[in-house]
């Protein structure tokens, strides 16, 4: 798999790092909507690979944990607004 996206980022460890990021998320069912999870885990490989990170599994775990914690301030923006009520 190669890596594309508009970042002008291409290469094969990036492709690797979001097809395991991806395929990890979607096991967990955490990879919906998955074309806005895709984006998301493309963009923080692709900025983690220009500040010079090389390794495929640590950029799939920054992907992940991104994701993780974007999902997790969600929820908890929505208990907040609930209990406002």
């Amino acid at each position: 798999m190669t890596f594309t996206a508009s970042h002008g980022l291409v290469g094969i460890v990036p492709g690797e790092a979001l097809a395991i990021a991806l395929q990890y998320l979607e096991l967990t069912k955490q990879a919906y909507p998955y074309s806005e999870t895709r984006w998301k885990c493309a963009q923080v490989i692709a900025d983690e690979w220009n500040a010079g990170k090389r390794h495929r599994i640590w950029l799939a775990n920054k992907a992940i944990v991104a994701i993780e914690n974007s999902r997790r301030q969600a929820a908890i923006s929505t208990q907040m607004r609930c209990r406002a009520q």
